[in-house]
């Protein structure tokens, strides 16, 4: 398991990217798993609706994320 970083000043430069690049990376996954844990809040009230929605959305960003190319 991976240790937690609370600072990292280097963390931009092991992905390559620039500043603004990671800013808006990171806002989307953001917004991706805000609206996640959004759709899975409404399944679990009315379990019959957005039945296999939030599984295939953590999926997918689990699947861009394991494709990144990152240096660690």
């Amino acid at each position: 398991m991976e240790e937690l970083k609370v600072f990292d000043s280097k963390h931009i430069a092991y992905g390559k990217k620039a500043y603004f690049a990671h800013l808006f990376d990171a806002l989307r996954y953001a917004v991706i798993l805000t609206g996640t844990g959004f759709i899975v809040f409404v399944h679990a009230f009315l379990p019959f609706f957005l039945v296999n929605l939030g599984s295939l959305s953590v999926k997918r960003l689990h699947t861009e994320l394991s494709l990144c190319k990152c240096k660690k």
